[in-house]
């Protein structure tokens, strides 16, 4: 097999480099809430499933959406967010419909020299939460982490609480 010297200047891929000290802290027993990359643990509950095969039958669903997302669908989201969290979510400016369920926080200013990888890394070992770093997804995003919002209510207060201790 060739091997090329250029693949071993490559710096670690940032997620595997975020999932390694993950998976480090949870073999040492740290219960580590998993916000990091979105896969889900559990499975889809039905009443959603069904809804979707409902969708899915519908000729009229079968063109692309909006950049941004349907209208419709921006404004219940705004909406969920003042309800749930009470937070002025503007649906036409901060708002856009992605594959799964993310928030983008800003890193605090005390810690943004650390760049988005160490902080992930400070987040996991001190606020036993998994982010992703904003780095992985291009270098504006390096003052950025990426919540998941996957987990139960349970866990996501949680992670809040933990994240509140080191802030």
């Amino acid at each position: 097999m060739t091997r090329f010297a250029r693949l071993d200047r490559l710096p670690p891929y940032v997620f595997a480099t975020v999932n390694q000290i993950k998976m480090e802290a949870r073999h040492q027993g740290k219960d580590i809430i998993d916000m990091g990359m979105g896969n889900p643990d559990l499975g889809t509950p039905p009443h959603i499933v069904a809804k979707l095969i409902e969708a899915a039958q519908k000729s009229h669903n079968h063109r692309y959406s909006a950049s941004m997302g349907i209208t419709k669908l921006r404004g219940a989201i705004s909406n969920w967010y003042k309800r749930r969290f009470d937070v002025d979510v503007n649906p036409d400016t901060e708002t856009i419909v992605t594959i799964g369920v993310y928030v983008w926080g800003k890193i605090p200013d005390k810690y943004v020299k650390l760049g988005s990888v160490e902080f992930a890394k400070f987040m996991i070992h001190h606020a036993h939460v998994a982010v992703s770093p904003g780095l992985g997804f291009g270098e504006y995003g390096d003052e950025y982490v990426r919540f998941a919002l996957i987990e139960n209510n349970m866990r996501i207060n949680q992670a809040v609480r933990g994240i509140k201790k080191i802030l």
